[in-house]
């Protein structure tokens, strides 16, 4: 597809298995983390589509894998 890199929040055994055949970089960031630096700029999204609603983005959310490291 003329990518130099993939960049995903996610990616499964065989899509990087395929990847590596193919020498395609691959960033994983993993859920939490490519998700929680979007999470601000949604919420603006949000906001301007529904004025009248409240969007408020969580400041207690937690990175699950890092108590595994």
């Amino acid at each position: 597809v003329g990518v130099d890199c993939l960049l995903t929040g996610e990616i499964d055994h065989h899509d990087a298995i395929m990847a590596r055949e193919r020498d395609l970089p691959v960033v994983c960031l993993g859920h939490f983390a490519s998700e929680a630096a979007a999470m601000p700029y949604f919420a603006d999204a949000l906001r301007t589509e529904a004025p009248s609603l409240e969007f408020v983005v969580s400041q207690s959310d937690a990175d699950p894998m890092a108590s595994l490291a």
